[in-house]
Parts: C-alpha cells; sequence; structure tokens
C-alpha cells in the first residue's frame, strides 16, 4: 500500500488524538505517527504529523497534503482552558479565563483562517463529524492517504465528555464578544 504522507492541523481539543488513535487501528504498521513536538520529525519515515501551528507560520513537508482538524470554537477553547487548568499552566476562575479565552479564540479565528482555503488542505475535519460518525471521517482521511476508501474502519471507544464545565465562567456578554470574532464561512455563531 502506498502512503501519501498527511499533515493534520489541529486546533487543540479537536480531536487529533482519537483520529490518531483511529488511524492507527484502521492502517496498521502502514500509519507511522509523529507528534512533532514530542519526537523528532524524519519524513522519510513518518506519514503523519500532527500541529497546532501555535505561531502561524507552520508550512507542511515538500510534497505532503494536509488536512485542517477544527471543534467548534465554543468547545474547544473551554476544554483547552481545562485542559490548562488540569496542567497546572492555568489558573480556575474567571479572571484566568477571561484574560486567556479571547486570544485563545483569537488564534482558533486565525488558524482557521489560514488555513481552510489553502490548495494542500484536502479536508476539513470537524470534531462534531469525527464523534458523531466516526467511520465516515476516518475512512475520508485514509482515502486521502492511500487513494482508497476502506470497506471498514475501526476506532477507540468514544469518551464520554468532560465533567468539568468551563461556562460556569461564560457569560453572555463574552458570548456576544467572541462570536463577532468568527469568521462566518468557517463557522456561523448566529442562533
Amino acid at each position: 500500500m502506498i502512503i501519501q504522507p498527511l499533515l493534520c492541523v489541529s486546533f487543540p481539543r479537536s480531536g487529533a488524538c482519537l483520529l490518531e488513535e483511529s488511524l492507527r487501528l484502521t492502517m496498521g504498521d502502514a500509519f507511522v505517527y509523529c507528534e512533532w513536538y514530542k519526537e523528532p520529525f524524519d519524513p522519510a519515515r513518518h506519514n503523519f504529523l500532527k500541529n497546532h501551528d501555535y505561531k502561524l507560520d507552520f508550512e507542511p513537508p515538500a510534497g505532503w497534503q494536509a488536512i485542517l482538524q477544527l471543534r467548534n470554537p465554543l468547545d474547544a477553547v473551554p476544554s483547552w482552558f481545562d485542559l490548562g487548568v488540569s496542567f497546572g499552566t492555568l489558573v480556575d476562575n474567571y479572571e484566568s479565563w477571561r484574560a486567556w479565552a479571547p486570544k485563545a479564540f483569537e488564534h482558533w479565528r486565525r488558524l482557521a483562517a489560514r488555513w481552510r482555503d489553502r490548495p494542500d488542505v484536502r479536508a476539513i475535519i470537524w470534531h462534531d463529524e469525527l464523534t458523531f460518525d466516526p467511520r465516515r471521517a476516518i475512512a475520508q482521511v485514509v482515502e486521502i492517504m492511500t487513494g482508497v476508501r476502506p470497506t471498514a474502519v475501526q476506532h477507540p471507544p468514544l469518551r464520554a465528555p468532560s465533567s468539568r464545565h468551563t461556562w460556569r465562567f461564560f457569560c453572555s456578554e463574552d458570548f456576544r464578544q467572541f462570536a463577532k470574532s468568527f469568521d462566518p464561512p468557517v463557522y456561523d455563531a448566529s442562533p
């Protein structure tokens, strides 16, 4: 099987780990993953690279295609905040949320705008697609990598949503302010 190497540009907390686990189960040893910040990247060995493009300057290796993996920002940003709290890098209070969240929402907007229309981006994989219809989303990515639509895919058991609720810090004025910054072609924040 010939594998087309693929870059996964993912906003944090958008399901990249679920996608990676699913591709590993579906493709077996043909799938060679590199989590760029945990190990050195070797384009001769790896065929799937995840990057959050925090600095908004990352470029795919020559000849690689890409997918953009996103989650509704009103779910992804609070989940990313909760992850920071669990790692001890953010304080679990409204002041911390209020100082951090606008930058995170702006990063979501800029990441989506930077990657969504690039010719090397073959698909946008939404978190909701991956969690509500994982077989279709996984098959789409396998087809991008192999040129063949798989007849069967595998995925790990889906996890229950987190019990943490950053929404406790989220007031309607916050929602109005953050929703104004969304780019409607990527995410429509209207009711």
